[in-house]
């Protein structure tokens, strides 16, 4: 595996790797941001089921304790959709994987963004120490498999990391697959085209100690894990 050791270090270590953005907005928000965070989390699942009209599938999937959720990424509505449909509990103890371009990028989505979990990262290795260091400080993460957003509603490949993360850490990764927000909101838009209906499907989570075999060394697990949550994923894309 490519920088094998770095890599180690940075899942192992976590905390170590970050920088001072990263390690605040890892931390849990007090008690005035707190309930800033509740009734953002209100307003947005009043707008998002009255303008889309999301709707759940599989939402008792959905495991306790610390998992990997892991969607699909088709548009800016994505987490938007998630967090209208999940419980505030669950809400509370999830944090997202967000890119730092995109997270930073003016007061408003900065704000926001905060009080939504978020943690920005860039997208390196340096990444896989923002997933290891919220999964290893209790919380379940957000993370998007493909990178970015597609442009042609397609799934794309998975990249790596999420089956790092997996197989190093043990941790089950719920796969997620989100039809219609494309539709409302592709990426080549700047602000939503069209109000259509959006569902968001919850599919058993995939078990790493269940799954990889004895045989397989570290780099075949990581593969293997990721080809299978990706199989996964478009296995609910594909129900229709």
């Amino acid at each position: 595996m490519t920088d094998n050791i770095d890599i180690h270090r940075l899942i192992d270590r976590p905390i170590e790797h970050l920088d001072a953005t990263q390690r605040r907005w890892l931390k849990p928000l007090g008690i005035v941001a707190g309930g800033l965070r509740a009734i953002l989390f209100g307003i947005n699942r009043l707008v998002m089921r009255m303008l889309f009209g999301t709707r759940a599938i599989g939402l008792e999937h959905l495991p306790d304790g610390t998992f990997l959720l892991c969607p699909n990424h088709t548009s800016s509505l994505d987490p938007a959709a998630i967090l209208s449909l999940i419980d505030y509990r669950t809400a509370r103890q999830l944090r997202w994987a967000g890119r730092r371009g995109a997270v930073l990028t003016n007061p408003f989505r900065r704000f926001a963004n905060r009080l939504a979990g978020t943690i920005p990262l860039d997208r390196d290795l340096s990444a896989l120490a923002v997933g290891a260091a919220a999964l290893r400080e209790g919380y379940s993460l957000g993370w998007f498999p493909e990178g970015t957003r597609t442009t042609t509603g397609e799934m794309q490949e998975f990249k790596p990391g999420v089956g790092m993360l997996m197989a190093t850490l043990g941790t089950p990764a719920v796969p997620v697959y989100i039809h219609g927000a494309f539709e409302a909101w592709p990426p080549t838009r700047k602000l939503p085209r069209k109000l259509c209906r959006i569902e968001v499907r919850f599919g058993p989570p995939l078990l790493p100690r269940d799954f990889v075999q004895d045989e397989w060394d570290e780099q075949t697990a990581i593969d293997k894990l990721t080809e299978e949550l990706r199989r996964r994923v478009k296995e609910l894309g594909d129900r229709g």
